[in-house]
């Protein structure tokens, strides 16, 4: 799962705090501007007390990767070539977790939201897909994400490939169960219609929506006044 970068800030160290010894302002210090920067990246806005803003949210990738955003539970990237392969000289008419160690990924959700309240709230997430079509006819291609905790599963997306074609793009699945909220696990699955057929999915990014929050909490996105979650 990917990680939250932060850049350019002393780390905090065990070695700082020793009790009886000059250290113990150094880790206050250090507490003390890392909170800082937590609260400007979070919120756009000056520290309490501070007359300008001296950290920002910024992209981490020197060659311009994707910026992370509010939302976000959970994801990875293993690069353009490799990632979670299935494969099979048949169809796989009913989609088929594509490893076999589940889950295939963990996400933290807001521990306030679950699927015991009104909706219930789900997930949505972005798949960066490789479909490689080996039949002599179109074929359809099938996403779908499942929770492990309450085995339970999203929508189903859909997307069609010509004969003997592969086509690389996003492809968006919704309506994925939170389940108690907190750490929880996903599978990956996929199939196709054809007889014959590859899937490589090289990215995921899974995120609450506006909607999740709002209806499920009453908190609301909102970048000025920070009440992305209650």
């Amino acid at each position: 799962m990917m990680g939250f970068v932060t850049s350019g800030w002393q780390a905090i160290k065990w070695n700082l705090y020793k009790i009886g010894r000059p250290g113990r302002f150094v880790l206050a210090s250090s507490l003390f501007h890392n909170l800082n920067g937590l609260f400007e990246g979070l919120t756009g806005s000056p520290a309490p007390g501070a007359g300008a803003q001296t950290v920002a949210g910024h992209d981490h990738s020197l060659q311009g990767g994707r910026p992370i955003y509010r939302s976000f539970v959970g994801g990875f990237d293993t690069g353009e070539t490799v990632g979670y392969l299935l494969s099979d000289a048949g169809a796989v008419a009913t989609p088929i977790s594509l490893t076999d160690k589940s889950p295939a990924i963990r996400c933290y959700i807001n521990p306030a939201i679950n699927d015991q309240l009104s909706g219930p709230p789900t997930l949505t997430a972005k798949l960066f897909v490789v479909m490689t079509n080996t039949s002599g006819t179109s074929s359809d291609f099938k996403f779908v994400i499942r929770n492990v905790e309450g085995g339970s599963n999203s929508t189903t997306t859909t997307e069609t490939v010509s004969a003997g074609s592969t086509v690389s793009k996003w492809v968006e699945i919704s309506g994925i169960p939170v389940a108690s909220g907190g750490w929880q696990g996903y599978d990956l699955l996929a199939g196709w219609t054809g007889a014959g057929g590859a899937v490589n999915v090289t990215a995921c990014i899974m995120a609450e929506t506006s909607g999740t929050v709002a209806a499920s909490t009453g908190a609301k996105y909102d970048s000025a006044s920070a009440t992305t979650r209650p």
